[in-house]
């Protein structure tokens, strides 16, 4: 939450490494790591791993201070490519083992309720509104559902087209952003009229700045890899930072007027690599 550690996966390890220093100083092995996510507060890092016949358990939380792996544990989908934790931090939303979406407790990791009737297949995003009353969540065909913090739908359950990627409430609360297989980006408000579209070829994340004028969207494509930032209020691109590897998730750090300082890229080589903002000092090629 302070911008201080990053959490990564390579090989049946969880890695934390301080971001300042780019030093390791923590790691711990799960097998078949399929989705990582702090807490709000960044005390904790829920872990979904594979599970077995013989353990039946796919959650598992870190303590982030005393760098402990709770005894606590649920099963999930244990596949889940993505899990989210309540604004509040007092639930974490994951695919159930059954295909439905389900909120654990982060105390016990206990079930509070099941959001069922909607998804048959893999669901491939999920996200809270900044205020926790309401979810979104998509599959990977296409499907896509708001829930509010009870677990019932909010009105129908609607069809992309296509297999969403990803999905986010825009940081106001009014709009959900979704992104398609094919590259389709489509912004909507809650009730459920189209904003805008654009196609984005090779997308693959949709991520948004702290004060949320700003849209960022992770490129995998033979045209671009990098990240394209957008204007969120037009959909017009404002900036493109070009990477030379593949792009499989991304942290980044920005200022209060949402322009990058820093960025952190799973590049699927079993490294990180680190984009930082140039700084060019005072007086730095002036007379004198």
């Amino acid at each position: 939450s302070n911008n201080t550690i990053l959490a990564s996966v390579h090989n049946d390890e969880v890695l934390l490494f301080d971001v300042e220093t780019l030093d390791r100083f923590a790691s711990f092995s799960f097998e078949r790591v399929s989705a990582i996510e702090f807490s709000p507060n960044g005390k904790l890092l829920a872990i979904n791993k594979g599970s077995s016949i013989q353990v039946r358990e796919s959650l598992r939380l870190i303590e982030i201070e005393s760098l402990t792996v709770l005894d606590q544990n649920a099963l999930a989908d244990d596949r889940a490519v993505d899990i989210a934790w309540s604004p509040d931090g007092q639930y974490i939303a994951a695919p159930g083992p059954d295909g439905d979406v389900e909120f654990y407790r982060t105390s016990d990791l206990s079930v509070k309720n099941t959001l069922y009737g909607v998804h048959n297949v893999d669901i491939t995003c999920i996200d809270f509104r900044y205020d926790g009353e309401y979810i979104v969540t998509g599959d990977e065909s296409g499907r896509y559902a708001m829930w509010n913090s009870s677990g019932y739908l909010q009105g129908v359950e609607r069809e992309y087209g296509e297999e969403l990627i990803d999905c986010k409430f825009s940081p106001d609360g009014q709009d959900i952003v979704l992104l398609g297989s094919k590259g389709n980006l489509m912004s909507r408000t809650i009730t459920g009229a189209e904003n805008h579209l654009v196609k984005v070829d090779g997308a693959n994340q949709i991520l948004f700045s702290d004060i949320g004028t700003r849209m960022h969207i992770s490129c995998d494509d033979d045209e671009f890899r990098g990240l394209l930032t957008y204007d969120y209020q037009d959909f017009n691109e404002i900036k493109r930072t070009t990477f030379f590897h593949k792009t499989k998730d991304i942290a980044f750090i920005d200022d209060d007027f949402g322009r990058l300082q820093s960025v952190y890229v799973a590049a699927g080589t079993g490294q990180l690599a680190v984009y930082l903002r140039e700084s060019i000092p005072i007086g730095f090629n002036q007379p004198g």
